[in-house]
């Protein structure tokens, strides 16, 4: 499994989550970033998403950003509509600037 899915499944396991779609975006400094659409039933701020326990997806690869929506996009056949998806967030955010939460992508740090 990779890491996209993996992080949509683990974000899933989240007691808020409903829906979480979870693609790469450009971004200035490490070519690209994950950001999270997520669908949740209840308010749930982006710390709280950021700090559900991940067992299977490395610290580095935590999304630079959330996107609270009321839907995900999705294909006649049911699957998350990454195209569709990454579109809107690149008319609407553009490039992840560097300033963003990563950590260094080529380290892979255990989270404490």
């Amino acid at each position: 499994m990779d890491l996209i899915s993996q992080s949509e499944n683990e974000l899933l396991a989240h007691e808020s989550a409903i829906e979480a779609a979870v693609i790469s975006v450009d971004h200035e400094r490490w070519q690209e970033r994950p950001v999270a659409y997520i669908v949740t039933k209840n308010e749930v701020g982006e710390d709280d998403l950021r700090e559900h326990p991940l067992k299977e997806v490395p610290r580095w690869w935590l999304p630079d950003r959330f996107v609270f929506s009321e839907e995900i996009p999705r294909t006649s056949t049911g699957k998350y509509n990454k195209k569709v998806i990454r579109t809107s967030f690149n008319n609407e955010y553009g490039t992840l600037p560097i300033e963003t939460n990563s950590d260094h992508p080529d380290h892979d740090q255990d989270r404490a």
